[in-house]
Protein backbone atom coordinates (compact mmCIF):
# COMPACT_ATOMS: atom_id res chain seq x y z
CA UNK A 1 0.00 0.00 0.00
CA UNK A 2 2.70 2.43 1.12
CA UNK A 3 4.48 1.83 -2.90
CA UNK A 4 0.96 2.41 -4.59
CA UNK A 5 0.59 5.52 -2.19
CA UNK A 6 4.03 6.67 -3.44
CA UNK A 7 3.23 5.89 -7.00
CA UNK A 8 -0.44 7.73 -7.07
CA UNK A 9 1.04 10.74 -5.21
CA UNK A 10 2.62 12.62 -7.91
CA UNK A 11 -0.81 12.14 -9.84
CA UNK A 12 -2.86 13.22 -7.08
CA UNK A 13 -0.40 16.61 -6.96
CA UNK A 14 -1.68 17.21 -10.64
CA UNK A 15 -4.86 17.41 -10.57
CA UNK A 16 -5.17 19.91 -7.34
CA UNK A 17 -2.60 22.74 -9.00
CA UNK A 18 -4.13 25.66 -10.86
CA UNK A 19 -3.55 25.78 -14.37
CA UNK A 20 -2.17 28.60 -15.29
CA UNK A 21 -0.19 29.04 -19.47
CA UNK A 22 2.77 30.66 -18.29
CA UNK A 23 5.21 27.91 -19.28
CA UNK A 24 7.91 28.74 -21.53
CA UNK A 25 11.07 26.34 -23.02
CA UNK A 26 8.80 24.17 -23.70
CA UNK A 27 11.67 22.13 -25.92
CA UNK A 28 12.86 21.10 -22.44
CA UNK A 29 10.02 18.40 -23.09
CA UNK A 30 11.71 16.84 -26.02
CA UNK A 31 15.32 15.57 -24.50
CA UNK A 32 14.22 11.99 -24.23
CA UNK A 33 16.95 9.39 -25.23
CA UNK A 34 15.55 7.47 -28.54
CA UNK A 35 15.35 4.05 -26.39
CA UNK A 36 12.51 5.76 -24.77
CA UNK A 37 11.19 7.77 -26.57
CA UNK A 38 9.87 5.26 -29.38
CA UNK A 39 7.77 3.38 -26.71
CA UNK A 40 6.37 6.34 -24.56
CA UNK A 41 9.08 8.67 -22.99
CA UNK A 42 7.20 8.80 -19.80
CA UNK A 43 7.33 5.44 -19.52
CA UNK A 44 10.88 5.47 -19.29
CA UNK A 45 10.14 7.19 -15.47
CA UNK A 46 9.93 3.91 -14.16
CA UNK A 47 12.89 2.25 -15.77
CA UNK A 48 16.81 2.26 -14.84
CA UNK A 49 19.07 3.70 -17.01
CA UNK A 50 22.04 5.96 -18.10
CA UNK A 51 19.74 7.52 -20.61
CA UNK A 52 16.10 6.84 -18.43
CA UNK A 53 17.76 9.49 -16.59
CA UNK A 54 16.49 12.38 -19.11
CA UNK A 55 13.08 11.25 -17.47
CA UNK A 56 13.79 10.63 -14.18
CA UNK A 57 16.98 10.93 -12.64
CA UNK A 58 16.41 8.36 -9.98
CA UNK A 59 17.22 5.71 -13.34
CA UNK A 60 20.85 6.06 -12.97
CA UNK A 61 20.40 4.64 -9.13
CA UNK A 62 20.45 0.90 -11.30
CA UNK A 63 23.89 1.75 -13.32
CA UNK A 64 26.90 -0.66 -12.95
CA UNK A 65 30.19 0.92 -13.33
CA UNK A 66 30.47 4.18 -16.20
CA UNK A 67 28.31 4.55 -19.06
CA UNK A 68 27.56 7.09 -21.62
CA UNK A 69 24.87 8.06 -23.85
CA UNK A 70 25.72 10.33 -26.87
CA UNK A 71 22.64 11.54 -28.84
CA UNK A 72 21.65 13.84 -32.25
CA UNK A 73 17.76 14.91 -32.44
CA UNK A 74 16.37 16.39 -35.10
CA UNK A 75 13.34 17.85 -33.49
CA UNK A 76 10.19 19.98 -35.04
CA UNK A 77 10.39 22.96 -36.14
CA UNK A 78 13.99 22.59 -37.93
CA UNK A 79 15.55 22.55 -33.83
CA UNK A 80 18.46 20.45 -33.51
CA UNK A 81 19.79 19.01 -30.35
CA UNK A 82 22.61 17.43 -29.18
CA UNK A 83 22.99 16.11 -25.70
CA UNK A 84 25.32 13.75 -23.72
CA UNK A 85 24.76 12.07 -20.28
CA UNK A 86 27.39 10.06 -18.34
CA UNK A 87 27.59 7.96 -15.16
CA UNK A 88 29.81 6.51 -12.53
CA UNK A 89 29.17 4.47 -9.73
CA UNK A 90 30.48 5.03 -6.62
CA UNK A 91 30.33 3.26 -3.06
CA UNK A 92 28.31 6.06 -1.99
CA UNK A 93 26.10 6.26 -4.94
CA UNK A 94 25.50 6.79 -8.87
CA UNK A 95 27.19 10.91 -10.05
CA UNK A 96 26.06 11.59 -13.66
CA UNK A 97 27.23 14.73 -15.47
CA UNK A 98 24.78 16.04 -18.25
CA UNK A 99 24.98 18.70 -21.03
CA UNK A 100 22.44 19.54 -23.91
CA UNK A 101 22.52 22.33 -26.71
CA UNK A 102 19.19 22.77 -28.83
CA UNK A 103 20.00 24.87 -31.98
CA UNK A 104 17.09 27.45 -33.34
CA UNK A 105 19.05 28.28 -36.39
CA UNK A 106 19.97 31.64 -37.02
CA UNK A 107 17.19 34.91 -37.39
CA UNK A 108 17.64 38.49 -39.26
CA UNK A 109 17.67 41.21 -36.23
CA UNK A 110 15.32 43.60 -37.45
CA UNK A 111 15.25 47.69 -35.81
CA UNK A 112 13.91 51.11 -36.08
CA UNK A 113 14.82 54.14 -38.21
CA UNK A 114 14.37 57.31 -37.21
CA UNK A 115 10.91 57.26 -38.09
CA UNK A 116 10.42 54.83 -35.82
CA UNK A 117 9.81 52.49 -38.85
CA UNK A 118 10.75 48.60 -38.53
CA UNK A 119 13.96 47.67 -40.47
CA UNK A 120 16.18 45.05 -41.51
CA UNK A 121 19.74 45.27 -39.62
CA UNK A 122 22.63 43.58 -41.18
CA UNK A 123 24.17 40.32 -40.42
CA UNK A 124 22.03 37.56 -38.65
CA UNK A 125 22.39 36.25 -35.29
CA UNK A 126 21.74 32.49 -33.67
CA UNK A 127 19.15 31.22 -31.54
CA UNK A 128 20.82 28.47 -29.29
CA UNK A 129 20.00 26.97 -25.47
CA UNK A 130 22.53 24.98 -23.73
CA UNK A 131 22.27 23.62 -20.44
CA UNK A 132 24.82 21.17 -17.48
CA UNK A 133 23.69 19.44 -14.95
CA UNK A 134 24.85 17.21 -12.23
CA UNK A 135 22.99 14.80 -10.88
CA UNK A 136 23.00 11.82 -7.63
CA UNK A 137 21.06 8.57 -7.18
CA UNK A 138 20.96 5.91 -4.70
CA UNK A 139 19.46 2.58 -4.53
CA UNK A 140 18.57 0.85 -1.05
CA UNK A 141 16.85 -2.29 -1.32
CA UNK A 142 14.24 -2.15 -4.46
CA UNK A 143 13.84 1.73 -3.84
CA UNK A 144 15.78 3.80 -6.25
CA UNK A 145 15.75 8.08 -5.77
CA UNK A 146 17.70 10.78 -7.88
CA UNK A 147 17.97 14.35 -7.92
CA UNK A 148 19.30 16.42 -10.87
CA UNK A 149 20.43 20.15 -10.55
CA UNK A 150 20.92 21.70 -13.66
CA UNK A 151 21.67 25.65 -15.27
CA UNK A 152 20.23 26.71 -18.69
CA UNK A 153 21.67 29.30 -20.76
CA UNK A 154 19.04 30.72 -23.44
CA UNK A 155 19.77 33.10 -26.34
CA UNK A 156 16.97 34.38 -28.05
CA UNK A 157 15.88 37.17 -30.26
CA UNK A 158 18.93 38.70 -28.76
CA UNK A 159 18.00 38.50 -25.52
CA UNK A 160 19.75 35.97 -23.12
CA UNK A 161 18.69 34.34 -19.90
CA UNK A 162 20.11 32.09 -17.21
CA UNK A 163 17.68 29.33 -15.51
CA UNK A 164 18.07 27.10 -12.74
CA UNK A 165 16.26 23.92 -12.79
CA UNK A 166 15.58 21.16 -10.23
CA UNK A 167 14.74 17.62 -11.46
CA UNK A 168 13.66 14.92 -8.96
CA UNK A 169 12.37 10.99 -8.70
CA UNK A 170 12.19 7.96 -7.45
CA UNK A 171 11.81 3.89 -8.84
CA UNK A 172 10.21 0.79 -6.78
CA UNK A 173 10.91 -2.12 -8.52
CA UNK A 174 11.16 -5.84 -7.66
CA UNK A 175 7.22 -5.96 -7.27
CA UNK A 176 5.61 -9.43 -8.08
CA UNK A 177 8.39 -11.72 -8.89
CA UNK A 178 10.25 -9.44 -10.41
CA UNK A 179 8.11 -8.41 -13.00
CA UNK A 180 6.46 -4.97 -12.40
CA UNK A 181 8.32 -1.50 -11.55
CA UNK A 182 7.16 1.77 -10.79
CA UNK A 183 8.63 5.49 -10.62
CA UNK A 184 7.61 8.93 -10.84
CA UNK A 185 9.66 11.94 -11.62
CA UNK A 186 8.67 15.93 -11.01
CA UNK A 187 11.80 17.53 -13.91
CA UNK A 188 11.90 21.20 -14.59
CA UNK A 189 11.15 23.17 -11.54
CA UNK A 190 12.04 26.53 -11.29
CA UNK A 191 10.98 29.78 -10.24
CA UNK A 192 8.62 32.34 -11.83
CA UNK A 193 10.80 35.32 -14.10
CA UNK A 194 8.31 37.87 -15.25
CA UNK A 195 5.37 35.89 -14.96
CA UNK A 196 7.32 33.14 -17.08
CA UNK A 197 8.58 29.41 -16.08
CA UNK A 198 9.75 26.45 -18.25
CA UNK A 199 7.20 23.58 -18.36
CA UNK A 200 7.11 21.96 -15.42
CA UNK A 201 5.98 18.24 -15.60
CA UNK A 202 5.16 15.40 -13.77
CA UNK A 203 5.94 12.01 -15.31
CA UNK A 204 4.76 8.46 -14.06
CA UNK A 205 5.65 4.89 -15.13
CA UNK A 206 4.82 1.45 -15.33
CA UNK A 207 7.08 -0.97 -16.24
CA UNK A 208 5.86 -5.23 -16.99
CA UNK A 209 8.30 -7.68 -17.69
CA UNK A 210 6.65 -10.52 -19.53
CA UNK A 211 9.34 -12.76 -19.03
CA UNK A 212 10.74 -11.56 -16.20
CA UNK A 213 12.99 -8.29 -15.45
CA UNK A 214 16.26 -9.53 -16.20
CA UNK A 215 15.35 -11.59 -19.31
CA UNK A 216 13.71 -8.33 -20.92
CA UNK A 217 12.05 -10.19 -23.95
CA UNK A 218 8.91 -8.24 -23.70
CA UNK A 219 8.13 -5.49 -22.18
CA UNK A 220 4.79 -3.62 -21.69
CA UNK A 221 5.12 -0.25 -20.60
CA UNK A 222 2.18 2.51 -19.31
CA UNK A 223 3.40 6.40 -18.61
CA UNK A 224 1.82 9.38 -18.12
CA UNK A 225 2.86 13.56 -18.36
CA UNK A 226 0.98 16.30 -16.85
CA UNK A 227 2.21 19.60 -17.20
CA UNK A 228 2.20 21.51 -13.73
CA UNK A 229 1.01 24.98 -13.81
CA UNK A 230 -1.34 24.44 -17.59
CA UNK A 231 -2.95 20.74 -16.01
CA UNK A 232 -2.07 19.79 -19.76
CA UNK A 233 -2.54 15.73 -19.87
CA UNK A 234 -0.94 12.68 -21.94
CA UNK A 235 -0.88 9.43 -21.66
CA UNK A 236 1.36 6.53 -23.22
CA UNK A 237 1.78 3.12 -23.91
CA UNK A 238 4.39 0.83 -25.52
CA UNK A 239 6.33 -1.90 -25.76
CA UNK A 240 9.85 -3.64 -26.22
CA UNK A 241 10.38 -6.74 -28.01
CA UNK A 242 14.03 -8.47 -28.17
CA UNK A 243 13.47 -11.45 -30.42
CA UNK A 244 17.79 -11.75 -29.76
CA UNK A 245 20.38 -10.59 -27.69
CA UNK A 246 21.72 -8.02 -30.37
CA UNK A 247 18.28 -6.37 -31.51
CA UNK A 248 15.25 -4.62 -29.60
CA UNK A 249 12.35 -3.64 -31.54
CA UNK A 250 10.05 -0.66 -30.04
CA UNK A 251 6.26 1.16 -30.33
CA UNK A 252 4.52 3.35 -28.39
CA UNK A 253 1.05 4.85 -28.47
CA UNK A 254 0.03 8.27 -26.80
CA UNK A 255 -3.14 10.95 -26.66
CA UNK A 256 -4.32 13.15 -24.31
CA UNK A 257 -5.87 16.96 -23.64
CA UNK A 258 -6.52 18.20 -27.17
CA UNK A 259 -4.03 15.42 -29.12
CA UNK A 260 -4.76 12.77 -31.22
CA UNK A 261 -3.78 9.52 -30.80
CA UNK A 262 0.14 9.41 -32.37
CA UNK A 263 2.16 5.86 -33.02
CA UNK A 264 6.08 5.95 -32.37
CA UNK A 265 8.46 3.39 -33.42
CA UNK A 266 12.13 2.83 -32.93
CA UNK A 267 14.78 -0.05 -33.30
CA UNK A 268 18.30 -0.56 -30.94
CA UNK A 269 21.15 -2.89 -32.30
CA UNK A 270 24.06 -3.80 -30.37
CA UNK A 271 27.07 -4.73 -31.49
CA UNK A 272 30.57 -5.39 -29.33
CA UNK A 273 28.90 -3.39 -26.30
CA UNK A 274 27.97 -0.46 -28.43
CA UNK A 275 24.42 -0.05 -28.91
CA UNK A 276 23.06 1.89 -31.54
CA UNK A 277 19.25 3.69 -31.11
CA UNK A 278 16.85 5.37 -33.15
CA UNK A 279 13.30 6.55 -33.23
CA UNK A 280 10.35 8.37 -35.13
CA UNK A 281 7.86 10.16 -33.34
CA UNK A 282 4.96 12.73 -34.79
CA UNK A 283 4.43 16.40 -33.97
CA UNK A 284 0.99 17.38 -34.54
CA UNK A 285 1.64 20.90 -36.24
CA UNK A 286 5.52 20.69 -36.99
CA UNK A 287 6.36 17.68 -38.43
CA UNK A 288 8.38 14.76 -37.12
CA UNK A 289 11.34 13.70 -34.51
CA UNK A 290 14.08 11.72 -35.37
CA UNK A 291 16.51 11.04 -32.86
CA UNK A 292 19.38 8.68 -33.30
CA UNK A 293 21.86 7.84 -30.21
CA UNK A 294 24.96 5.66 -29.04
CA UNK A 295 25.64 4.24 -25.80
CA UNK A 296 27.57 1.74 -24.02
CA UNK A 297 29.53 1.55 -20.66
CA UNK A 298 33.20 1.58 -19.44
CA UNK A 299 35.04 -1.90 -19.05
CA UNK A 300 35.69 -1.14 -15.70
CA UNK A 301 34.77 -4.55 -13.07
CA UNK A 302 32.38 -3.91 -10.25
CA UNK A 303 33.99 -5.10 -6.91
CA UNK A 304 32.35 -7.64 -6.31
CA UNK A 305 33.79 -9.26 -9.36
CA UNK A 306 36.88 -8.75 -9.08
CA UNK A 307 36.81 -9.98 -5.35
CA UNK A 308 35.00 -13.41 -6.63
CA UNK A 309 38.19 -14.34 -9.62
CA UNK A 310 39.49 -16.57 -7.29
CA UNK A 311 35.70 -17.75 -5.68
CA UNK A 312 37.30 -20.92 -3.29
CA UNK A 313 38.73 -18.83 -1.41
CA UNK A 314 37.71 -14.98 -1.70
CA UNK A 315 33.84 -13.98 -1.83
CA UNK A 316 30.98 -14.54 -0.04
CA UNK A 317 27.09 -14.72 -0.92
CA UNK A 318 26.33 -11.24 -1.49
CA UNK A 319 29.24 -10.69 -3.67
CA UNK A 320 28.93 -13.85 -6.13
CA UNK A 321 24.90 -13.40 -6.29
CA UNK A 322 25.78 -9.08 -7.20
CA UNK A 323 28.14 -10.82 -9.80
CA UNK A 324 26.01 -13.28 -11.49
CA UNK A 325 23.01 -10.48 -11.39
CA UNK A 326 25.50 -7.90 -12.92
CA UNK A 327 26.23 -10.45 -15.67
CA UNK A 328 22.39 -11.34 -16.22
CA UNK A 329 21.23 -8.30 -16.62
CA UNK A 330 23.86 -7.64 -18.92
CA UNK A 331 22.81 -10.87 -20.92
CA UNK A 332 26.13 -12.36 -20.43
CA UNK A 333 24.53 -15.54 -19.45
CA UNK A 334 27.67 -17.56 -19.16
CA UNK A 335 29.36 -15.69 -16.75
CA UNK A 336 25.89 -15.44 -14.97
CA UNK A 337 26.08 -19.23 -15.03
CA UNK A 338 29.36 -19.31 -13.51
CA UNK A 339 28.39 -17.04 -10.44
CA UNK A 340 25.23 -18.74 -9.73
CA UNK A 341 26.78 -22.28 -9.29
CA UNK A 342 29.29 -20.77 -7.34
CA UNK A 343 26.47 -20.21 -5.15
CA UNK A 344 24.86 -23.82 -5.18
CA UNK A 345 28.25 -25.20 -4.66
CA UNK A 346 29.75 -23.25 -1.40
CA UNK A 347 26.25 -21.21 -0.28
CA UNK A 348 23.29 -23.60 -0.40
CA UNK A 349 22.68 -23.12 3.03
CA UNK A 350 22.09 -19.43 2.56
CA UNK A 351 20.07 -20.32 -0.76
CA UNK A 352 17.79 -22.80 1.91
CA UNK A 353 17.00 -19.57 3.79
CA UNK A 354 15.59 -17.82 1.24
CA UNK A 355 11.93 -17.27 1.03
CA UNK A 356 9.95 -19.85 -1.45
CA UNK A 357 9.78 -16.77 -3.71
CA UNK A 358 13.59 -16.06 -4.11
CA UNK A 359 14.40 -19.48 -4.13
CA UNK A 360 12.11 -19.76 -7.28
CA UNK A 361 13.17 -16.54 -8.98
CA UNK A 362 16.97 -17.97 -8.48
CA UNK A 363 16.66 -21.01 -10.17
CA UNK A 364 14.33 -19.73 -12.67
CA UNK A 365 17.52 -17.30 -13.30
CA UNK A 366 19.82 -20.50 -13.83
CA UNK A 367 17.57 -22.01 -16.09
CA UNK A 368 17.28 -18.77 -18.55
CA UNK A 369 21.09 -18.79 -18.26
CA UNK A 370 21.20 -22.67 -19.25
CA UNK A 371 18.63 -21.94 -21.98
CA UNK A 372 20.49 -18.82 -23.61
CA UNK A 373 23.37 -21.45 -24.09
CA UNK A 374 21.65 -23.79 -25.58
CA UNK A 375 21.90 -26.25 -22.86
CA UNK A 376 17.80 -27.31 -22.66
CA UNK A 377 18.58 -30.32 -20.30
CA UNK A 378 20.26 -28.06 -17.00
CA UNK A 379 17.63 -25.57 -18.23
CA UNK A 380 14.25 -27.74 -17.66
CA UNK A 381 16.25 -29.64 -14.51
CA UNK A 382 16.19 -25.44 -12.63
CA UNK A 383 12.81 -24.62 -14.17
CA UNK A 384 11.63 -27.94 -12.66
CA UNK A 385 13.29 -27.09 -9.45
CA UNK A 386 12.28 -23.90 -9.54
CA UNK A 387 8.37 -24.70 -10.15
CA UNK A 388 8.72 -26.44 -6.90
CA UNK A 389 8.58 -23.45 -4.65
CA UNK A 390 6.05 -21.41 -6.75
CA UNK A 391 3.62 -24.13 -8.37
CA UNK A 392 1.33 -21.30 -9.74
CA UNK A 393 4.17 -19.44 -11.52
CA UNK A 394 2.42 -19.29 -15.47
CA UNK A 395 5.97 -18.33 -16.74
CA UNK A 396 7.46 -21.53 -15.26
CA UNK A 397 5.05 -23.67 -16.87
CA UNK A 398 5.35 -21.82 -20.06
CA UNK A 399 9.16 -22.92 -19.99
CA UNK A 400 8.79 -25.84 -18.81
CA UNK A 401 5.78 -26.93 -21.52
CA UNK A 402 8.94 -25.48 -24.05
CA UNK A 403 11.51 -27.72 -23.27
CA UNK A 404 9.53 -30.93 -22.87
Amino acid sequence: MKRLALALLPVLLAAVIHAANISTATYLLLSAYPDHEAAGASCASALYGNSASAVNPAALAGAENFNYDIMQAFLPGSMLLQKLTLSKAFEAGVFGLDAGYYNFGSYQAVGADDNLMPTVLPGTADAYSASAAISYAKRVSNLGTGITLRGMYESLAGETVFVPLLDAGFVVDGIWNDRISLGASLLNVSPEQDGYAPPAVINTGFAYYLNGRADNYINLHLGAACLVREGDFKAEAGVSFTPVDILTLRGGISGGSNRELAFSGGVSVRISGITLNYSYSPAALSGAMHKISISGGGADKPAEEAAAEKPEKGGSYDTYRKSGDYYYEARAYKQAAKYYEYINLLYWKEVEDLSDREKSNFYQRLGICYYNMRDNRRALSYFDRAMFYEKDNEILKHWIKLLK
